[in-house]
């Protein structure tokens, strides 16, 4: 192993380490750069974790662009389109957001997030404090979820408190968006960590400017304007002279992801509904 390949790997188990210490991992850049073949290596060491083998880590991935579902690992998906019913039994789990409404896409995975808070909660509040399980979302085109006019009303409402407190209740997310200005300021300024990739425009830059000051914003800018595909700088906010450059590898598929189908029940069933 080279020493490039031994610091790659360090600087994953870094990346995920930060994600379960802050609850929150962005990842930016524009479209083609690489987002989905960084995140999609993140899930799989997600994955290889003793903590997802021992059942404490569960994984729920948004797939609003068709994508996972055909060049993922081999992981349960569901369409959503067919079937709301998410089962509660499965460590890794495809969410096939289908529907041309955006807005209804993330009105579901709004439930579906919601839903999962109530668990997290009720099991806290069982075990007397105890955090057992931990569960990560990871969210493809988030700017349609937290966009600067996104952020207002009820569903705004949770989603900050998500941003602000879900690790409180063992609740993590990795974002996906282009554009650093097209994500809401709420919830830039209360992420620490970033993965960002290429970069377009007066808009990016004056953001960067914003969250590391003048100087250090126009070092970030210019490192961003320099790296190739599948290149992410490493940004912890709080301390950005420790940052590394990644190169993800091309993401090689190790199986293929199924069709999730429930087994039918001799038992009455209930679940709770969000309206």
């Amino acid at each position: 192993m080279s020493n490039g390949e031994q610091a790659g790997e360090e600087q994953l188990v870094r990346i995920l380490k930060s994600l379960v210490d802050n609850g929150k991992l962005l990842i930016v850049g524009l479209g083609g750069h690489g987002k989905t073949t960084a995140v999609m290596h993140l899930a799989r060491e997600i994955m290889k974790t003793k903590e997802y083998q021992e059942g404490v880590f569960k994984v729920k991935i948004s797939d609003t662009a068709n994508v996972w579902k055909w060049k993922f690992d081999e992981i349960p998906y569901i369409d959503v389109t067919k079937s709301r019913k998410i089962p509660e039994n499965e460590q890794a789990l495809l969410l096939d957001l289908g529907f041309t409404d955006t807005d209804l896409n993330m009105s579901i995975l709004e439930s579906i997030v919601r839903a999962d808070y109530y668990k997290q909660k009720a099991l806290i509040d069982s075990l007397e404090g105890r955090l057992t399980t931990r569960r990560i979302y990871i969210i493809e085109e988030m700017q349609n979820m937290f966009g600067s006019y996104s952020m207002s009303g009820k569903s705004g409402k949770f989603w900050l408190k998500e941003v602000s407190e879900g690790r409180n209740y063992g609740q993590y997310m990795i974002g996906l968006g282009q554009r650093l200005a097209d994500i809401s300021t709420k919830v830039v300024e209360r992420t620490r960590y970033f993965l960002l990739g290429a970069i377009s425009g007066d808009n990016d830059a004056k953001k960067l400017r914003q969250m590391f000051g003048s100087d250090r914003g126009r070092e970030v800018t210019n490192n961003l304007l320099a790296l190739s595909k599948y290149d992410f700088l490493w940004i912890d906010k709080e301390n950005p002279e420790s940052s590394y450059t990644l190169t993800f590898p091309k993401f090689e598929q190790n199986g293929k992801p199924y069709e999730w189908t429930a087994k039918p029940s001799d038992k009455i069933t209930a679940r709770r509904t969000f309206i």
